[in-house]
Formats: C-alpha cells, sequence, structure tokens
C-alpha cells in the first residue's frame, strides 16, 4: 500500500496531576501524542474466482499515536475533526466531519488510532483536500489531550456544525482487515 502526501506533528502533550490512586482515570494517562494526516490508496485484496473488484480509491487517514502510562486504562475515547473546504461551494465551502473511537482495556504503552475520509466524501466536499484535521482524547469523561494540525491555539472545531459519525473508524473501511492488530480494542457496540 502506497502512502503519499503525508504530513505530521508531534507534541508533548502535560501530565494532568492526580493521586495515585486514581491514576488509572484521570492522573498522568497520557506521556506523549503525535497527530498525522495521509492520504492512501485502497488496499487491494486478491479475490479468487471471478468477483468483480471495486475501483481503487483516494482515503484520507486521521492516525494518532499515543502512550498511556498505568498499567491499564478502562476505557480511552478519541474524538477526531477533519475540516474540509470546497472553493466550488458556494453556499458553504467549509464541511467539519467529526467521528469518536472508544477503546478499552488499554495496556500501558504506545498505541495507534486512525479514522479514515471515504474517498467520495474528500472528493464531494473537500475537493479531494484536507484543510486542518484535530483530535480531543478523553479518559473518564476528562479531557486528557487536545491537538490539532496545523498546530492553533483555538478549538477551530467548536465553530462549525459537525457531520457526526462522517469519519470511519478502521472496521468500516477496507483498511480494518490490513491493520486490525494495530489497533485497540473497540468498545464492543462501537464501530
Amino acid at each position: 500500500m502506497k502512502r503519499s502526501n503525508s504530513w505530521t506533528i508531534a507534541a508533548l502533550v502535560f501530565g494532568l496531576g492526580a493521586g495515585a490512586a486514581d491514576a488509572q482515570q484521570t492522573g498522568n494517562v497520557l506521556t506523549r501524542t503525535k497527530l498525522s494526516g495521509t492520504m492512501l490508496k485502497t488496499p487491494e485484496y486478491n479475490l479468487k474466482g471471478n468477483q468483480p473488484r471495486a475501483p481503487s480509491g483516494e482515503w484520507f487517514e486521521i492516525g494518532y499515536l499515543y502512550e498511556t502510562a498505568p498499567d491499564w486504562t478502562d476505557e480511552i475515547a478519541l474524538t477526531f475533526y477533519a475540516l474540509l473546504e470546497n472553493p466550488r461551494e458556494t453556499q458553504s465551502p467549509s464541511t467539519l466531519l467529526k467521528g469518536t473511537l472508544t477503546s478499552v482495556n488499554v495496556e500501558k504503552g504506545r498505541h495507534r488510532a486512525a479514522v479514515y475520509i471515504h474517498p467520495h466524501v474528500l472528493k464531494r466536499f473537500g475537493a479531494g483536500k484536507v484543510k486542518a484535521v484535530g483530535v480531543e482524547m478523553r479518559v473518564g469523561g476528562q479531557l486528557m489531550a487536545r491537538e490539532s494540525q496545523p498546530a492553533s491555539n483555538q478549538v477551530w472545531w467548536e465553530a462549525l456544525p459537525a457531520r457526526d459519525g462522517w469519519l470511519l473508524a478502521p472496521a468500516q473501511t477496507p483498511f480494518g482487515p490490513a491493520y486490525y492488530m494495530e489497533f485497540e480494542m473497540a468498545k464492543p457496540g462501537a464501530p
């Protein structure tokens, strides 16, 4: 699979103080993070028989690398945002997409999370381009980290109405089978 048009940002994230007893849920969960956006081609799978192949498309992956400190964290919710701008659209040139991944039973260490923009959504609302991406991480409902690419002091995704659920979890894409073991366990009932 070929990756192209890649950009990344790395940031050290503050430790949120809490007593050692509740570190499992609120304190010092996060040690470092990295947010990225990458254009990807649809993965190709070899099919047996005369099964037709779906046309290849250009997907956009929003990736998030993070490291957790407690031995186990019960649940981590990552809410991703993507701002698409289509200069051909005169009434509403900006479209904000949103999607949440909730992982459970997260063991101490390094982790990868990702959401994807379907090629048709990317083409229709973004003319094939993503202007900005962001992510918020919550543990026990408490905000632990917030990042944006390009970097911004503003929480730009709060200024527009979002199309929730339009950022797809790996299991909703052809990338799910290829990267299955790279991602944390999804909360049952969640994508």
